[in-house]
């Protein structure tokens, strides 16, 4: 089907980032599954949560909007997911592990902060005031995370780098 109005852009924008985010449920899981820190694993697991709220909102930002999204996928979820099992074929080290399946999930995070900022674009470009609102909570909870993400990552670098 054509694609021709900023509606319909704004429809497969949502529609890409409802399927990221129910692809990253996904990579969460498998990122908690492989690895060894407790607050790693507990955050991911929070994180996975969340993720369920995102979609929620995107849905209804969509009933606001009267409209479908178009069917759409989420490559860069899967390349994340791709990229961590051909690392994890190197049989890392358990700390290095961790690390690197945290920089999976804050990669994940900047990529949806990205694509939430567009969508944000288009809802005010469309005077769709109640997305805009919507979309902007998501926005904040994954800024929210991201930070959350760097600080582990921070404290895990601390951890590593001073037995070196």
């Amino acid at each position: 089907m054509p694609l021709k109005t900023p509606k319909g852009l704004f429809l497969y924008q949502m529609g890409t980032q409802r399927a990221a985010e129910s692809a990253a449920v996904n990579l969460l899981r498998m990122l908690q599954m492989r690895v060894h820190n407790r607050e790693l694993a507990q955050t991911f697991e929070d994180l996975t949560r969340d993720k369920q709220y995102q979609v929620t909102n995107i849905q209804k930002c969509m009933d606001r909007v009267d409209g479908s999204p178009l069917e759409a996928s989420a490559p860069s979820v899967s390349g994340l997911q791709q990229r961590f099992e051909l690392f994890a074929r190197m049989q890392p080290a358990p700390e290095i592990m961790d690390l690197f399946a945290l920089d999976i999930a804050i990669r994940n995070k900047y990529l949806g902060i990205v694509a939430y900022h567009e969508m944000i674009d288009l809802a005010k470009l469309l005077n769709e005031e109640q997305c805009v609102q919507t979309l902007q909570d998501n926005l904040n909870h994954k800024q929210q995370n991201a930070k959350r993400l760097e600080q582990l990552r921070d404290k895990l670098h601390r951890e590593l780098f001073a037995t070196v």
